[in-house]
């Protein structure tokens, strides 16, 4: 992308963008952009990329608290039994909560 016309007292330029724009395509559009040619995201990009970025946060969030709930001592009910069937008195261990 190269700037067609830079404003360097305030930093801005402008440059000829082809692409989509409220659901219209444009093989040229004037887009603003930095000086290094960096176009300036409209209204809808930035609502778009924000909605990304927050939705993969947010799968982020929901993966690490799943990932915590897991490793939580004593949300396991494994068991473990001990003795035989002619002896009268059995254990119950159950993970997290010792022997019963």
């Amino acid at each position: 992308m190269k700037s067609d016309y830079l404003l360097e007292e305030i930093s801005l330029g402008l440059t000829l963008w082809s692409g989509e724009f409220e659901g219209s395509s444009y093989n040229h559009w004037l887009r603003w952009c930095d000086l290094s040619g960096n176009i300036f995201l409209t209204g809808d990009e930035k609502f778009q990329a924000e909605s990304q970025r927050a939705e993969a946060e947010s799968q982020r969030a929901e993966a690490e608290s799943q990932r915590a709930e897991a490793e939580k001592p004593g949300q396991s009910f494994g068991a473990t039994f001990k003795g035989t069937r002619n002896e009268s008195r059995y254990s119950l261990t159950l993970e997290g909560f010792g022997e019963l």
